[in-house]
This record gives structure tokens, sequence and C-alpha cells, in this order.
């Protein structure tokens, strides 16, 4: 019974995450726009790689803090990671806003 909820559980996460089906790869590219969507493309790629290196991150951070057991240089260490982290939100915040000045500007 266990071995069919986990099977049914991995097969429906798809739906889960409502997980869409690409449009598919650029052939040519004719124009401006198109230039702007592949930097687009690369942008929110690297918006969602950041994102996630900030959660793990964070839950990294919790550990340290949870088992710092008083240690100090463990909770020195815990807040030094919290503040990567908070850069690698800044970082990614950056980035999809960069795109979107000079993505005005060019239009």
């Amino acid at each position: 019974m266990k071995k069919i909820a986990i099977t049914s559980l991995v097969a429906l996460l798809p739906f889960l995450a409502f997980a869409q089906a690409p449009a598919g790869p650029l052939t040519t590219v004719t124009s401006l726009s198109d230039i702007i969507r592949i930097i687009e493309t690369i942008v929110n790629w690297i918006f969602a790689f950041l994102m996630l290196l900030t959660t793990v991150f964070v839950l990294y951070a919790a550990y340290l803090y949870l088992t710092a057991a008083g240690n100090e240089e463990n909770v020195k260490k815990a807040k030094d990671v919290i503040l990567y982290a908070a850069v690698a939100v800044a970082v990614a915040l950056l980035s999809r806003a960069v795109v979107f000045i000079v993505a005005g500007i060019v239009r």
C-alpha cells in the first residue's frame, strides 16, 4: 500500500507543480524582440536558480542555528549564511529589474 501511495505521488508531481510544456526553442533571431526574449529567458533561469540557492542557504542557516547549542562560532556562521542568502535575493531581484529597464529603453 505504501509503495502505491509513493508511486502515485511521484506520478502526480508535475500536476501539483502546474508544469507546462515549453514553447520550444527559438530557431532564428529575426528582430530585436527575439533578442530581448532570449535575454529574459536567461534571466528567468538565473532568477529561479538564485531563489533555489537562497532557500537552501536559509535552511542550512536554520540547521546551523538550531544545532549551535550556544556555540558563538556556529551562531555567527549561521548569521553570515543568512546574510549571503539576503544578498542572493537582492542579486536575483536586480537581475529581473535590469532586464525590464533595458527592455523599456530599447523598445
